[in-house]
């Protein structure tokens, strides 16, 4: 009986063996408490009304809030963490006041069992600031102001409440958003303030801008019977600055000497002053306008002299200028020939030689006049009697520049039809166009002739040509010859080669070489070259095999297979033992 206990003692011995080999063991955490008061880095008891909470920042355990009692020690409170007797944990301890506004917080470390004092710092308001500081704005205008919170360390604060309020509310008002709206002139002060603490702006408050002042340019223009003058207005406010956007009336005071129209544009009529007026509502600007009746003051004939042959002709032009030595278009000139007998010359300016001797050409307008010579001769024998079908000739301007050729065989003959000798030929340069430029080409000032004689014709087309100066044209430009009959002006095939440009004509007239512009060369447009896009094969990547991980093998587990060995040998030796016995 003694051996049948010990063999069941030894073998629940080796079940614990064997169960003790399988579980694991298990610690119980033994709760450690933690007691601490909180107080100002400056020694003082933390304010009635705050709240305080602990967090452990190893383990999470429920929190409990601290309330403060004024001026009294808090009542230590039981804060648990896990651990070991020798393993401390770190703890956060924050403050709050009753709104929420200040907080401070402090992170320290207890060990167990262990008393802490906890010095929170809490940040203070000190000082607010204002911008702008200083500001100056029109009645009805507003301005934004902005406030920043310090504390005691110099460092902004956030969540600070301002409170914005105006010293003279007559002045402006402002919202709680500090947005400043100027309602009358005058100056008020602005304070942004928290508690006791606060900071203010001075504003100053002026009038509105408004219209005070206008004035005109020019402000004395002298103007001629028929021309123009362009006004422009200025408006000013009170503070001597310009308005923009004011519209203006015009009015001219004597419309019979000029008007004006709504863009300020006047339109001398008749001699005289007139005073022009920019209004708007009751604010006026003014400039004295003096009209004044253009003389004609001289009168110049082209040429201003000629050597004719009886029978030639050639054509004279007249230019008129007033005291501004400016030509004066729309005059009529009256032509007359002081010696009748040697030429004649119609209402046109065209003189005809008749005999020998010499004459005055005279144009008149008024009482003034411009004046002529030409001399009339007989033609010579030998070649300037000669026509110029049998013998050809080249006849220059006195300048050189011009020239015509007319080639051995030309067919030419005068106005009345006979045949033009060598003599009959003149080119003459002209100091004024016989009518303005056409659109489209400038004068140089030059290059203006007279092929005479007038009327005369060519078959086949002859060839003129005038020599030029390139510096005399404008960039973007070119040479080209133009006509002048009948009225109008003609443009001719020139052809340029070099500072000489030519055309063909088949009569002989007044031609000028004008500076025609040239439209600019359009850019071409680039032709696209297309993309060509080569794909190229990528070859396949040789993969290589990734080879199996080897799993491995759990560690042998030792105390757990001699368990249960041992408890195989136990278990075998009972049974052998009750075998053994019961053969027995």
């Amino acid at each position: 009986m003694k051996k049948t206990k010990i063999s069941v003692i030894a073998i629940g011995f080796a079940l614990v063996i064997l169960m003790a080999s399988v579980m694991p063991v298990v610690a119980v955490p033994m709760p450690v408490p933690v007691k601490g008061v909180v107080q100002w880095a400056n020694g003082t008891m933390v304010p009635d009304g705050w709240t305080v909470s602990l967090e452990n920042l190893n383990e999470t355990y429920p929190e409990e809030p601290w309330t403060t009692t004024t001026n009294s020690i808090l009542a230590p409170l039981n804060y648990f963490f896990s651990g070991t007797a020798d393993n401390p944990s770190t703890f956060v301890i924050t403050a709050s006041d009753p709104t929420g506004t200040f907080t401070g917080s402090e992170t320290f470390t207890a060990n167990p069992l262990e008393t802490k004092i906890v010095n929170i710092t809490v940040l203070t308001l000190t000082s607010i600031t204002v911008s702008p500081s200083v500001a100056t704005l029109y009645a009805g205008n507003t301005q934004q102001f902005t406030a920043t919170a310090y504390d005691q360390y110099g460092n902004p604060m956030a969540g600070i409440i301002i409170s914005w309020t105006s010293s003279n509310t007559t002045v402006g008002t402002i919202d709680a958003n500090g947005l400043f709206t100027a309602s009358n002139a005058g100056t008020t002060t602005v304070m942004a303030a928290s508690g006791a603490v606060n900071d203010t702006a001075s504003v100053t408050v002026q009038e509105a801008p408004a219209l005070t002042s206008i004035t005109v340019s020019p402000s004395t223009p002298t103007l001629y019977v028929g021309g123009t003058q362009q006004f422009t207005a200025t408006a000013y406010d009170q503070y001597s600055n310009t308005i923009a956007g004011i519209v203006f009336a015009w009015t001219s005071s004597n419309t019979t000497v000029g008007t004006i129209d709504a863009n300020g544009l006047f339109t001398a009529n008749a001699t005289g002053t007139t005073t022009v007026n920019a209004t708007n509502g009751t604010v006026n600007g003014t400039a004295l306008v003096t009209v004044q009746e253009l003389v004609l003051t001289s009168i110049t004939v082209t040429p201003t002299t000629a050597t004719l042959y009886i029978g030639g002709t050639q054509q004279f032009t007249a230019a008129a200028y007033d005291q501004n030595s400016n030509v004066m278009s729309g005059i009529i000139f009256t032509w007359t020939s002081c010696t009748p007998t040697v030429g004649t010359i119609d209402a046109n300016g065209l003189f005809t030689a008749k005999a020998t001797g010499a004459t005055t050409i005279t144009a008149t307008n008024g009482s003034k006049s411009g004046t002529a010579s030409v001399t009339v001769s007989r033609r010579p024998s030998g070649g300037a009697q000669s026509t110029i079908e049998r013998t050809g000739v080249t006849k220059k301007s006195p300048d050189g520049k011009a020239a015509v050729t007319i080639p051995k065989g030309t067919t030419a003959k005068d106005a009345a039809g006979k045949a033009l000798r060598r003599g009959d030929m003149s080119v003459t340069s002209r100091t004024v166009l016989p009518a303005a430029e056409p659109s489209g080409v400038s004068y140089v000032g030059k290059y203006a002739y007279d092929f005479g004689p007038a009327g005369a014709t060519f078959n086949p087309a002859i060839e003129i040509a005038i020599t030029f100066d390139p510096a005399d044209f404008p960039a973007d430009t070119e040479p080209k010859i133009y006509t002048y009959e009948a009225g109008e002006w003609t443009e001719l095939d020139t052809k340029v080669v070099g500072n000489r440009a030519t055309a063909m004509v088949t009569h002989f007239s007044t031609f000028v070489l004008f500076a025609e512009e040239v439209a600019p060369t359009p850019t071409p447009t680039p032709t696209t070259t297309p993309t060509v896009t080569l794909t190229i094969p990528t070859p396949t990547p040789t993969l290589t095999p990734t080879p199996t991980p080897i799993e491995e093998k759990p560690p042998v587990k030792w105390g757990l297979i001699f368990g249960i060995i041992i408890a195989v040998i136990i278990v075998g030796a009972a049974a052998y033992y009750f075998y053994t016995k019961k053969k027995a």
